[in-house]
């Protein structure tokens, strides 16, 4: 009974991933575990300053606040649809972060969910990925070369493969063979050449 009384409840707060000028980029809902009182986490939560971790509600994965922009207490973010929200006094446009962008360190993007009518979903922002590679990528020849099937190399370029019909000319030159004493090898010179 006493456990009951004084056990703390964890305080069931907004996860909210990033803020944009009109859009809260909005995980889930988590719970704050702490041994602070309810008022001061409370406080703590209004004012940015909790660095804790929140246990998300829906798969219990534990997420470290340094990779989220805030967590909001739930009574303080209001969902009035599917798609927007109202906050410090604001109405806000949500866009749902998937899980596997929770702890993405990077910014992210709001695009339009195909399966949500006008809501928005978000996602990793790999534009300053694609400039540096694009960048860095070498030029790469846009055209190809056709050839005919029984044809192995142009005129233009070295044969890389030698002809079957020509012999090899460094067989010939080698002077290997059957030895008098029955061995293989290079045979001795000839003194009648």
């Amino acid at each position: 009974m006493l456990g009951r009384l004084f056990c703390r409840k964890p305080l069931r707060c907004w996860v909210i991933k990033q803020i944009d000028a009109d859009i809260l980029h909005l995980c889930d809902t988590g719970s704050v575990d702490s041994r602070e009182s309810p008022r001061d986490l409370k406080a703590m939560l209004k004012a940015g300053r909790y660095g804790g971790g929140v246990h998300m509600d829906t798969t219990g994965q534990l997420i470290s606040t340094q990779t989220l922009a805030r967590l909001v207490p739930i009574e303080e973010l209001t969902l009035t649809d599917n798609h927007h929200a109202e906050w410090q006094g604001k109405r806000w446009s949500i866009s749902r972060v998937p899980q596997r962008c929770w702890t993405y360190n990077g910014m992210l993007t709001a695009e339009p969910d195909p399966y949500r009518l006008g809501g928005f979903i978000s996602n990793e922002d790999v534009t300053p990925i694609r400039q540096v590679a694009s960048s860095e990528s070498p030029q790469i020849r846009r055209t190809a070369v056709f050839r005919p099937e029984n044809r192995l190399e142009d005129e233009h370029t070295s044969p890389t493969v030698s002809p079957v019909n020509e012999p090899s000319t460094k067989r010939q030159t080698a002077r290997k063979g059957w030895r008098a004493d029955g061995s293989w090898g290079p045979l001795p010179p000839d003194d009648n050449a």
